[in-house]
């Protein structure tokens, strides 16, 4: 009776488990690897508050316990075998399309391809390659990059690295194959060495290349453990954790589940936490294992005489010989053994490829919430005036269609008080020049109006855009005259007082201010009531203007007053987990617009509720809280929905994990404005969710550009819309923005891939 070959079965056991874990991770563990535990429990003793904080133990809730940032080791090592796996098989096919080509070719006499691999054999035998591999990724430019650039570095330098090893034994198995005479009597035939290569040499060599592919994995796979020790790993992120004494100390922080980063940024707690390192390492050790002993099982199946899996092999890498092989008379058995290993792999694959379908088949269209979203179209929606109520009443409607739930016993819309709101009904600006020349500004095109009111006013233009008037004290010589003010020389609240101060200090008729550059006319609503005006103008107006300082201004206004009352709509998604469900996402889009903004107002909109509908229809358990919050008054700050939900949040602002701001979107494809710095590594929940997301986008090949957000305490006050969440109820916020930008030459982004990478991202953090 045959003997049964336990190394190949035992092997092929650890990598069938491995590519389900790597496919199927969700189904072993329901838990986020990037989730992070900062605190489990406190109590009072003796008077002194003593609380316990990571790295926890194993428990029955972490079976394998916690890392120093609170992350459960079971879900980062489950998670971390793709990443780490998949490292490990590129360098691997890396090495073999470097060692391959020259081995043979040096096999074959070529004296370039002896050279290269000897002298790269001579060099990394003198330099070990785990030290020059960890110089080089050590260097600040490798430990900066993102993950997938990350991956393409460290799959670069460890092929570079330990290639010479397979080239050189690759070639001394060719010259040795070429020294048999069966390839004498193929020369002697006239076969051409590229025949000889194809059809002898590389069928001849199968067996062996198929068993230091499964041995080389396992070499790498050492490798990158023995890396992982000195604290190189994919997504290393260094953190500044102490700066006393002048001397700053980096704490090295494993963010991607990576098994070779678990055990760089948890060395350090060997005798704390052991657990931190043993499973890990245990890791390693099963995976090293299962592909030694594939490869001493394979050694073994193809000694045997007549091995039918040798045979096949070189039969279908024989090019010429395929043919005769699948004619060839055999025995059930032989073809049963055939049929098992053919069904076997394409299992394999057709596994892995099912597992990468599921990881990019999201699919995300928003004119699909068409069929829910029943409204009336608006050419404009303003905070205050009708079209305002109708369509939160529609959204709210729009909610409960797709699930989600009210956020109080009132329903779905919130309302709000606000100062009083006015619009210019009828605005005009003529300028006449001295010559006698008219000329016309157009409003919302050249020029808006800040102030309100009924007014027909007419005088001097006086031009004052290159004067510092903060210090002046008299503006009598302004009396009756239009004065031109240029905001670019002052800062932003030096600027308001300047205004104010002139409006209610002076007799002047009205004030032109001119905008920062690239800076777009606010709208033109407000409850400023002055004897004159106060206007933005263009950069390209108030150039002309200038020209025409001396100039008659006849200016005529005309204002109506809006309802005061604003309506937030919001609904939500509940969470279920007894840990986490009360951890809310908040999700914040503006349903306001303008007559300019119709088409892009209404996209939002559905766009939002697409977005809640993709994440009601998830099959997964709903393990956070998301609320989804649509924003009443998103054209005017003065306005906004957010400053109500800063005065009195709709949801408890201690379980609000994150907002994600997606009101500054203005158009459905532009360039991608990003804004994270009010998700600092200190709220480690908005820290991870924002990485994430960065990564989903960057699949897109999309360029990320700076939204600017000046979060520096002097300037509290400035875009305070953009962080008045973070500043006024804690809540850590990331911006996402989309811009048309004629000047910016990178790919653009739709809505749609923007709502497939939030998707997968609140997926990722969701369950």
């Amino acid at each position: 009776m045959k003997k049964k070959n336990l190394s190949l079965i035992i092997g092929s056991c650890i990598l069938v488990v491995l590519i389900f874990t790597i496919n199927f991770p969700s189904l072993l563990t329901d838990i986020n690897p990037y989730t992070a535990q900062t605190m489990r429990t406190w109590n009072y003793e003796n008077g002194e508050l003593n609380l316990q904080a990571p790295p926890f133990p194993p428990s029955e809730e972490n079976p394998l316990g916690t890392d120093e940032m609170g992350r459960d080791i079971l879900a980062f090592i489950i998670y971390g075998t793709k990443l780490t796996l998949t490292i490990s098989i590129f360098v691997v096919i890396g090495r073999f399309l470097l060692a391959l080509p020259l081995g043979v070719a040096a096999g074959f006499g070529s004296y370039t391809s002896k050279m290269i691999i000897e002298q790269c054999s001579i060099i990394f035998t003198a330099l070990p390659a785990l030290l020059i591999g960890v110089i080089i990724l050590k260097m600040n430019f490798f430990t900066n990059l993102y993950r997938e650039q990350s991956i393409v570095a460290f799959v670069l330098v460890l092929t570079i690295v330990d290639w010479a090893k397979l080239g050189k034994m690759i070639m001394e198995r060719v010259q040795e194959t070429l020294g048999k005479p069966f390839i004498k009597g193929e020369i002697a035939i006239g076969k051409s060495r590229l025949q000889i290569t194809l059809e002898n040499v590389i069928p001849h060599l199968t067996a062996e290349l198929v068993i230091l592919f499964f041995m080389e994995i396992a070499r790498v796979l050492t490798m990158m453990m023995q890396f992982g020790i000195f604290g190189v790993f994919v997504g290393n992120m260094g953190f500044i954790a102490d700066t006393e004494g002048g001397q700053t100390t980096f704490l090295n922080i494993s963010y991607e589940p990576e098994w070779a980063s678990m055990l760089g940024s948890a060395r350090n707690y060997i005798r704390l936490a052991p657990w931190t390192v043993i499973f890990p390492g245990i890791a390693f050790f099963i995976s090293i294992l299962g592909f030694n002993l594939i490869g001493e099982g394979l050694r073994k199946e193809f000694q045997e005489k007549n091995s039918v899996y040798l045979t096949g092999l070189r039969g279908m890498l024989s090019f010429g010989k395929l043919k005769l092989f699948v004619r060839q008379k055999s025995t059930v058995a032989r073809k049963q053994k055939i049929y098992i290993v053919i069904s076997v792999s394409c299992a394999f694959l057709a596994v892995m490829g099912i597992g990468a379908w599921n990881q990019y088949s999201a699919v995300f269209q928003y004119t699909d919430a068409k069929e829910i979203f029943v409204h009336e179209a608006f050419d404009e929606v303003l905070i205050g005036t009708e079209q305002s109520k109708k369509m939160a009443q529609n959204i709210g409607d729009s909610l409960m269609k797709i699930g989600l739930k009210p956020m109080s016993e009132k329903g779905y819309i919130s309302e709000y008080t606000t100062e009083k709101i006015y619009v210019p009904t009828e605005a005009r600006l003529k300028v006449v020049s001295t010559a006698m020349e008219i000329e016309e500004f157009v409003h919302q095109t050249d020029f808006v109006f800040q102030s309100f009111g009924n007014k027909e006013l007419n005088g001097e233009l006086y031009d004052a855009s290159e004067m510092e008037l903060l210090s002046t004290i008299d503006f009598t010589n302004m009396k009756d005259q239009f004065v031109l003010l240029d905001s670019n020389i002052y800062s932003e609240k030096g600027f308001q007082y300047l205004v104010k101060k002139i409006m209610t200090e002076s007799e002047v008729k009205g004030i032109f201010c001119i905008l920062p550059a690239k800076k777009a006319l606010p709208y033109p609503m407000g409850n400023e009531v002055y004897n004159g005006v106060v206007m933005w103008v263009t950069p390209e107006a108030g150039n002309r203007l200038k020209q025409l300082s001396g100039s008659d201004v006849q200016i005529v206004l005309k204002s109506r007053e809006l309802e005061n009352i604003g309506r937030n709509v919001a609904g939500m998604i509940p969470g279920n987990d007894k840990m986490v469900g009360e951890e809310a996402i908040i999700i914040g889009i503006g349903y306001n617009y303008d007559r300019n903004q119709k088409e892009i107002g209404e996209k939002r909109i559905l766009w939002g509720l697409e977005l809640a509908r993709k994440l009601i229809q998830m099959d997964q358990e709903k393990r956070r809280t998301i609320i989804f919050v649509f924003w009443d008054g998103t054209v005017s700050d003065s306005y906004n929905g957010k400053t109500a939900y800063g005065k009195q949040p709709l949801y408890n602002p201690e379980k609000s994990e994150l907002y994600v701001d997606l009101t500054r979107i203005y158009t459905d494809k532009g360039h991608l404005y990003y804004n994270s710095r009010q998700a600092p590594i200190t709220r480690y929940f908005s820290f991870s969710f924002n990485h994430q997301l960065e990564n989903a986008i960057a699949k897109r090949n999309v360029v990320q550009n700076e939204y600017k957000v000046d979060m520096y305490p002097g300037a509290k006050g400035e875009n305070y819309m953009d962080k008045i969440l973070y500043y006024e109820v804690n809540t850590p916020t990331i911006i996402l923005s989309m811009q048309e930008d004629k000047g910016n030459t990178n790919k653009l982004l739709t809505l749609d891939e923007l709502g497939k990478s939030l998707l997968e991202t609140l997926k990722n953090n969701n369950h």
